[in-house]
């Protein structure tokens, strides 16, 4: 039994021995291999450039379908999730009646700044309304189409604002 425990510690002194030598290899080396590894160069990180303009075409596109109660013409612009929580076009066209009334009611469009968070494009607009309501802050959160073809409406925030708040857009 001491002979055997003599030896698992020798053979694992050992072990540990071969480890310490590995990572002094590793992290010190010769200074050529340093300089080697340096030399490698990295390739560039490709980052997506969004097409902003695309997406508040596609947000034009939207707001005039619904302005003109073409129900099919603005459904098919949301992502396919965004479909998947009504029925039909009709149902979704009549939900933006009440959830979506600004986009429902609108009368023209100013687009402010644009943010990439991902593959999706965070659009902030302006929307005035053809019943008087002006300067309703939108966010829009567009999705690129599964066969991407373009940009797809997944969703939207209307965003109530203060008086005291209006010099904060």
């Amino acid at each position: 039994m001491a002979v055997r425990t003599h030896r698992l510690s020798f053979l694992l002194l050992a072990l540990m021995g071969i480890g310490v030598v590995l990572s002094a290899t590793m992290t010190s080396g010769p200074p050529a291999a340093q300089a080697g590894i340096a030399d490698v160069p990295v390739p560039p990180v490709q980052e997506r450039v969004i097409d902003a303009a695309a997406g508040q075409d596609l947000i034009r596109s939207h707001l005039d379908a619904m302005r003109s109660r073409n129900a099919e013409a603005a459904f098919v612009l949301t992502t396919p999730r965004s479909r998947d929580h009504y029925a039909t076009a009709a149902a979704f066209l009549n939900d933006m009646r009440f959830a979506g009334r600004a986009l429902y009611n609108s009368e023209d469009v100013t687009f402010l700044e644009h943010w990439q968070v991902g593959s999706s494009l965070l659009q902030k607009a302006l929307i005035n309304t053809r019943y008087g309501e002006e300067g309703v802050l939108v966010v829009f959160r567009l999705e690129e189409s599964d066969n991407g073809s373009g940009w797809l409406i997944d969703s939207f925030s209307v965003l109530t604002l203060d008086a005291d708040d209006s010099q904060a857009i």
